[in-house]
This record gives C-alpha cells, structure tokens and sequence, in this order.
C-alpha cells in the first residue's frame, strides 16, 4: 500500500495547483498534507473492487485530477473558484452526485457527507469513487467474459471507456478528452507498477 501511496502522492503534487492570489486558502505545508491525506485514503481503498489494486488506484487519482484538480474547495465541499460544482449537484473530488436507486452512488443523506478534507471524508470520496468506476465497469466492460474476467489490467481503450461511463453515467462513445484522460491513467499505473516492483525486489513477495 505504502508503494501506491508514493506513487499517487507524487502525481498529485506535480498536477498543477490553483492560483488564488494574495488569499490562498492553505500554506504550503497544509497543502502537502492534505496531498498526502488524499493519496493515503486512495490507496488504502484500492483493494476494495475486483480492479486489481494498481488499476483501481490510477482510475481514482486521475479522475480526481481532471475533475478537481485537487483543488482545496471542491475537496473541502466550499464554492471553488475553479467551477461551480455541476450547479451545486456534486461532492467531493470525485465530483459525485447522487441518483436514487443508483447502488454505486450515495443516498441523498450521505452525500453531504463525502465533503472534507478530513481523512474520513476523503476516504468516504475515495470509496464512492471506486465504487461508481466499478458499476461502470460490470456494465460497460468485458461482458460475456465469465472466468478470469478481471483478472488481467485494463487496457488503455478500456481506461478509455470507464473514463467515459463515468462522465456520463452510461455506457458511451469514446472522446479525445477521455482518451487523455486514459493516457494520464496508462502513465500512473506505470509509476504504480515501478514502485510496486521496487517493493517485491526487496521485500521478495509479490504485490500485484
């Protein structure tokens, strides 16, 4: 786990930050933290699909990122300069809404609660997060595949498609925009996978 932490905390520290002018909303220090927070709570919840832990890590940080920009009100639930939050409708990182009846997305009542930069709400973000790619995933990838289904990673065009599913809450034709989105998530899992190959060379088990 402390491998894909690494990995995502890199990432995240290197996406480009949110100009606030003479009034930002944290220092540098606090927003290092809170990078690790996010990055921790990602990979803690990276075993809790049927993705492997890599794929499952790289999905939700790269969303997070185009969808966020890590970006301190979205994260804290506040009025972000950087966009209005789909109107007001979504929540946290991830930019979640909520849907009756949708088993992968939170009740009206919890929805609040996947805002803040706390550990738990970030984890709450991360776990809903994970959980809505992996709908997804059952609907929109790999069908009729019966054994073994997940059991190899994704392939970047299925990055693709889940980017895709996950901005439109369906099954849809790919955009180049998502095609970026799973270049940046193809470029991640790689990181994930050196860091993870660091760890299995010293350590002598395998993490993958």
């Amino acid at each position: 786990m402390l491998a894909i932490f690494a990995a995502l905390f890199a990432f995240s520290v290197s996406w480009p930050r949110t100009y606030y002018g003479a009034n930002p909303p944290e220092t540098d220090e606090q927003w290092a933290d809170r990078m690790r927070r996010q990055a921790l709570a990602v990979a803690e919840v990276s075993t809790e699909s049927g993705f492997r832990a890599a794929d499952a890590a790289a999905l939700v940080e790269t969303v997070w990122g185009y969808e966020s920009a890590f970006e301190y009100y979205v994260h804290a639930g506040g009025i972000s300069p950087i966009g209005d939050q789909d109107g007001g409708l979504a929540r946290c990182m991830g930019q979640i809404h909520t849907w009756p009846g949708n088993k992968h997305l939170p009740t009206k009542a919890d929805h609040q609660a996947l805002a803040g930069t706390d550990e738990e709400a970030t984890r709450r973000c991360a776990q809903v997060t994970l959980a809505y790619f992996w709908g997804h995933a059952q609907r929109c990838l790999r069908v009729g595949v019966r054994k073994d289904r997940w059991a190899r990673p994704l392939e970047q065009w299925e990055a693709a498609k889940l980017f895709a599913a996950y901005g439109a809450g369906q099954c849809v034709p790919v955009a180049k925009r998502h095609k970026g989105r799973a270049l940046t998530f193809s470029r991640l899992r790689a990181q994930i996978w050196q860091q993870l190959a660091y760890v299995e060379e010293s350590h002598g088990q395998t993490f993958r």
